[in-house]
């Protein structure tokens, strides 16, 4: 999450924010009237920012506190910051509430790689959406995945309203492969902001990783925010196309198991993730990576850990979706963790055997 938001919200009134949807203190959180069905069943951890409705299945609102603001007054970012830093007492500095407001610089970055992915005739990023992954136009359209124009063209698109040096600092723009192999970009949201891109080859070449990844960065869990109920995928495009279809609360960990940075975002918001489905791909990678990822997981203190397997004709969740047209995961079975051990480990519990195929 973004350093001064989070600082806002650790000092944000939520009850008066909050204050017509009658905020009532029970314990360690909030019951709220719910902004969508209106009934006493939404709730807010007093240490959190998710407003979430107990009508799972009838309602399912789930907004953070800061879309709950965009879509209550009709905010823009920078009138949403500023609106939740007054109510937190904080002043903002010229850089966050103005036109040197990082996360600002990554929004206009988004567009114009999104806008040249649309209007660059026949380039390579929507060749491979359409011809290889098989997406609609309207899909990639709501995915938000762009097209780098190249290190000169969003240069100078991101020039008329960002200076040379907030520019420089871009690694779209830092790093070269970013624009001349990694072309096919993709935004990285964590706890609801945009923190990044991903970048992904759109052709086979050997010894390269199909996703790079701006330096330093700690893998997390992409899209990550946090739910009652999440369900991790191996594949950035499997979450990406989920999304789209309206699947919510599906994260990737861009691996086949969950990595320490991982971990560590899971058991911070043990107070709202109470299960966690894994959906890994089909094949023995994933099915290793299941195995050691609930071994993880449960020395971490969760119980209540599902697996998922996609038929055996698909690789992985977006390959199901594509081929399926599913709007749901209602079709694919989730069985608790120790049943799925019994069907895959059923000797021991020797981290080191080989699944049962």
């Amino acid at each position: 999450m973004n350093p001064t938001l989070k600082h806002i919200y650790a000092n944000l009134p939520k009850e008066i924010l909050l204050a017509e949807l009658h905020p009532e203190t029970s314990g360690d959180h909030l019951i709220l009237t719910c902004p969508s069905c209106g009934k006493r069943e939404a709730f807010l951890y007093l240490n959190s920012y998710i407003i979430i409705c107990n009508r799972r299945d009838n309602c399912g609102y789930q907004k953070s506190l800061w879309d709950w603001t965009q879509n209550r007054y009709g905010y823009g970012n920078k009138e949403t910051i500023t609106h939740l830093a007054r109510l937190a007492g904080i002043t903002l500095s010229e850089e966050q509430g103005t036109n040197r407001d990082p996360e600002r610089l990554l929004i206009s970055t988004q567009k114009a790689c999104q806008k040249a992915l649309h209007e660059i005739p026949e380039n390579s990023a929507i060749q491979y959406l359409r011809e290889k992954r098989k997406w609609s136009d309207e899909e990639i359209y709501k995915s938000g995945i762009g097209f780098h124009p190249g290190n000169e063209s969003l240069t100078a698109i991101l020039s008329a309203s960002h200076s040379k040096e907030e520019i420089d600092t871009l690694p779209l723009i830092a790093t070269k492969l970013f624009s001349t192999r990694y072309r096919l970009i993709i935004p990285y949201h964590h706890d609801g902001a945009l923190v990044g891109f991903i970048g992904r080859l759109t052709e086979d070449l050997p010894d390269h990783p199909k996703y790079r990844f701006p330096k330093n960065t700690k893998v997390n869990l992409v899209n990550f925010e946090p739910a009652h109920e999440v369900t991790i995928v191996e594949g950035i495009l499997d979450s990406v196309l989920a999304h789209v279809r309206g699947i919510s609360n599906v994260f990737a960990s861009c691996t086949n198991q969950l990595n320490g940075t991982q971990l560590a975002t899971l058991t911070a918001n043990r107070n709202i993730v109470k299960r966690i489905r894994l959906l890994f791909d089909n094949d023995p990678a994933g099915r290793k990576g299941t195995f050691t990822s609930i071994v993880k997981l449960l020395g971490d203190g969760f119980t209540d850990i599902r697996v998922g397997e996609l038929p055996p004709e698909y690789k992985d969740l977006e390959e199901y979706l594509s081929n399926t047209k599913a709007t749901t995961l209602d079709a694919i079975s989730f069985i608790p963790y120790y049943e799925w051990l019994g069907i895959h480990y059923p000797t021991t519990n020797d981290t080191k055997l080989e699944p049962k195929e």
